[in-house]
């Protein structure tokens, strides 16, 4: 992650990487190593960030 000039966190079997727009790629491995999840969330340099569908859902129930 060097080489693209990109920070990460390294927290036991997950790995946080961060870039300057505000994109994040989280990386989980399993006991022997393996990848078990790979999540990111991508976004422009000047987008704000979206609503997760989660929490569109939640709004939506509390709004009745």
């Amino acid at each position: 992650m060097g080489d693209y000039g990109l920070g990460y966190e390294q927290d036991g079997s997950r790995i946080v990487v961060r870039d300057a727009s505000g994109s994040v790629l989280v990386t989980t491995f399993d006991g022997q190593n393996r990848l078990a999840s790979l999540e990111a969330e991508v976004r422009a340099a000047d987008e704000q960030p979206v609503e997760s569908w989660e929490q569109a859902q939640i709004t939506r129930l509390l709004r009745g």
